[in-house]
C-alpha cells in the first residue's frame, strides 16, 4: 500500500503527541533513507551540513533548488515522515520563505526547521521583530497546506556568538506565538540553560546533541524538561558492529518518557581498507599471475591441467588446481585448458566460449 504524504504528516504529528518517545535519523541521500528505514526508524530527518557536504560545500552554501532535490529523493526513496533543515529558508524577506514552505511541501517533506540566522558575519543574527514576521510568514504557509506540516523556530543566538539567554528565550517564546510547532536553540552551554527554556516554553523543545562541551545524557535532558533531541553529522566507521551498538544505545532512549525525540547521527557504514592490506592485496595478485604463467610453460610436459571456472562464461572467478595447488584468482578468464606436449595444436582464445 502506497503512503501519501497526508499519511506520512499524521504519522509525523501522532510521533509527537505520543506519551512514548520515537527516535529520528538524520540522512543525506536516498541510500542513506533507505538504510534507516531498514534499520527501524519510524521518522527521517535532513541536515543543511550533510546536504552541503554531500556537494562538496561548507554548510550554508546549498541554494533551494539543491536542498528541494535533496529532499525529493530522501522522501521517495522511504515511506517514512521526513523533516528538512531548511537553513534561513534561503532568503531575508518574508515571503521567500513561505514560497521555501510551499516548495518543502511539494519537494513531499512533512516538517522543516526556520532558523533566525542572516548568513552575514557582520549583522549573524536577524532582528527579533524580522525573525517573527519571517516564522509567521512561515507558519501561515504552513497552515495553508491540504495536510499538517511541522514548523520548528530556531534561533541561533549561542551558535553565533550571542551568549544571551533572556535574549534567546525571548526569541523562542516570539517563535511559539508566531505559530512554531516545535522551537530548537542550539549551542545552549549547560543544563541550568535548558532548564530555564523548557520552563519559559510550551511547545517541543529540541536539544541538538553532538557539540563538544555541550551535550549531555537523555535521562539529564529529560529531567531538564526536553521533549525532542537532535544529533546531526556524526559519522560512525568501521564496521556494522558499531552501527548495532549504536542503535541499541538510541534505542535506550525510546524508553524516555514523554515525548523525547533523539535524533540520530547521520550514520555511515565504512571498513577502511589499510593501506599495508592494499599492498598485501596487489602483492598476492602479481604473485598469482606469475604462477599461472610458470603453470602454463611446465604443463607442456606434464598432464593435462584443467582450469575450473565458477560461472558461466563471463565468471570473474577461477579456480586453478595443481597437485593439491588451489587458487582463486579475480579478472578475465586465462584459459580453459591446457594439454600435454603441444599446447600451439590446440591454441584456444583467452577469452573463450560456452
Amino acid at each position: 500500500m502506497t503512503v501519501t504524504q497526508a499519511d506520512k504528516a499524521q504519522q509525523f504529528r501522532a510521533l509527537h503527541e505520543a506519551p512514548d518517545a520515537f527516535v529520528i535519523a538524520n540522512v543525506w541521500d536516498g541510500g542513506s533513507a533507505r538504510m534507516m528505514a531498514g534499520l527501524g526508524f519510524k521518522a527521517l530527518a535532513t541536515s543543511s551540513g550533510a546536504s552541503a557536504g554531500l556537494l562538496g560545500r561548507r554548510d550554508g552554501h546549498v541554494t533551494r533548488d539543491e536542498a528541494m532535490a535533496q529532499a525529493r529523493v530522501i522522501c521517495e526513496a522511504a515511506d517514512l515522515p521526513v523533516s528538512a533543515d531548511l537553513e534561513k529558508g534561503f532568503g531575508d524577506a518574508p515571503s521567500i520563505v513561505a514560497e521555501t514552505i510551499r516548495q518543502a511541501a511539494e519537494a513531499g517533506l512533512v516538517g522543516c526547521s526556520i532558523e533566525d540566522a542572516t548568513g552575514n558575519p557582520d549583522a549573524p543574527i536577524f532582528d527579533l521583530g524580522p525573525a517573527t514576521e519571517r516564522i509567521a510568514a512561515a507558519a501561515a504557509a504552513a497552515r495553508a497546506l491540504p495536510f499538517s506540516f511541522t514548523l520548528t523556530g530556531r534561533t541561533e543566538n549561542f551558535l553565533r556568538g550571542r551568549l544571551d539567554l533572556d535574549d534567546t528565550i525571548k526569541r523562542l517564546k516570539a517563535c511559539e506565538a508566531a505559530g512554531a510547532d516545535a522551537l530548537m536553540a542550539p549551542g545552549l552551554p549547560d543544563l541550568d540553560s535548558v532548564r530555564a527554556v523548557c520552563a519559559a516554553v510550551d511547545k517541543p523543545f529540541n536539544f541538538m546533541v553532538g557539540i563538544k562541551g555541550k551535550s549531555f545524557t537523555v535521562a539529564a535532558l529529560r529531567a531538564a524538561g526536553v521533549k525532542r533531541g537532535n544529533a546531526p553529522r556524526l559519522a560512525i566507521h568501521k564496521s556494522p558492529c558499531n552501527a548495532s551498538r549504536f542503535q541499541r544505545i538510541l534505542g535506550n532512549a525510546s524508553s524516555v518518557g514523554s515525548t523525547m525525540l533523539a535524533s540520530a547521527p547521520r550514520v555511515s557504514f565504512i571498513r577502511p581498507t589499510p593501506a599495508n592490506l592494499l599492498r598485501k592485496r596487489k602483492s598476492r595478485l602479481r604473485k598469482g599471475w606469475r604462477f599461472g604463467a610458470r603453470l602454463n610453460r611446465d604443463c607442456a610436459q606434464r598432464e593435462s591441467i584443467i582450469l575450473l571456472r565458477d560461472t558461466a562464461c563471463g565468471g570473474t572467478s577461477l579456480r586453478r588446481r595443481f597437485r593439491g595447488v588451489r587458487r582463486r584468482m579475480h579478472g578475465r578468464q586465462l584459459l580453459t585448458k591446457v594439454l600435454r606436449r603441444h599446447p600451439s595444436r590446440h591454441a584456444h582464445d583467452a577469452n573463450g566460449s560456452c
